[in-house]
């Protein structure tokens, strides 16, 4: 058998280590700042922010009746034209980093998505990246030293 007293007064115990744990433990400060919304002028479907700089810029992308394309808006509001990489035969190139110097990373699609092709956009000129040897590259990062991931 139990003591009951004893086993009240653990109970009670717990309970009161539980109840005063809120009021002793520091809980983190989160908070989220909301620094615009927006959609990209051109767009009849969805608009994907993916990437801010430092400076407040953003890339992304959205869609239209044609098809997927990027974008750049700049912290003062102004819209790129749509980033769509010469090279893009499937109506489908997204933007989804940027660096300070505001080259934006991203890739683009073959008709019917059978091969991705990783590009950057700078200062109106696109160069289209493949890794050697791979079947798809899909840029998705790009820091102020050049360095990428995808």
């Amino acid at each position: 058998m139990f003591d009951r007293l004893a086993h009240v007064t653990f109970l009670a115990g717990i309970l009161a280590l539980v109840a005063a744990a809120p009021l002793t433990a520091e809980q983190p400060a989160i908070t989220i700042d909301i620094l615009a919304t927006f959609d990209y002028p051109l767009a009849t479907g969805i608009t994907s922010p993916q990437g801010i700089n430092e400076r407040g810029d953003v890339s992304g992308f959205y869609t239209d009746a044609v098809g997927t394309r990027g974008f750049l808006r700049l912290r003062n509001g102004q819209f790129s034209p749509p980033l769509i990489d010469p090279g893009d035969p499937g109506n489908f190139t997204q933007g989804r980093d940027l660096n300070d110097a505001r080259e934006v990373c991203g890739y683009f699609s073959e008709p019917n998505f059978s091969a991705f092709h990783g590009f950057f956009f700078l200062n109106g000129t696109f160069t289209t990246y493949d890794v050697p040897g791979a079947t798809a590259t899909i840029i998705t990062g790009l820091n102020n030293a050049g360095r990428v991931c995808g």
